[in-house]
């Protein structure tokens, strides 16, 4: 019996090559995923927890000074009133305003 070349008959072994090619690819290509998907899940995880963090540390950040703008304004409040009131006091027992130092 003589093969027929001239439609490239090379029979079922041949034919069957591109089927344990595309599974041995597809078994390269899921250990690599296996290898490689944990570390970028890992990576990914971290740089979100990271950025959470540093938005609730600039939240807390920003209410801190605003608490303290705030403190700020009280203080000053408080100490211009001080201020009046030792003046207001001085000039009242003394007639006179007291020397700049």
């Amino acid at each position: 019996m003589e093969l027929d070349w001239s439609r490239a008959d090379l029979g079922l072994g041949l034919a069957v090559v591109p089927i344990w090619f595309a599974l041995w690819a597809a078994i390269v290509l899921m250990v690599y995923l296996l290898e490689w998907l944990p570390g970028a899940i890992r990576a990914w995880l971290v740089k979100r927890r990271r950025a959470h963090m540093e938005r609730r540390l600039e939240a807390q950040s920003n209410h801190l000074k605003k608490q303290i703008l705030e403190l700020a304004e009280i203080i000053s409040a408080s100490r211009d009133e001080a201020s009046e009131s030792m003046l207001r006091a001085h000039f009242m027992t003394t007639g006179r305003l007291p020397d700049a130092k």
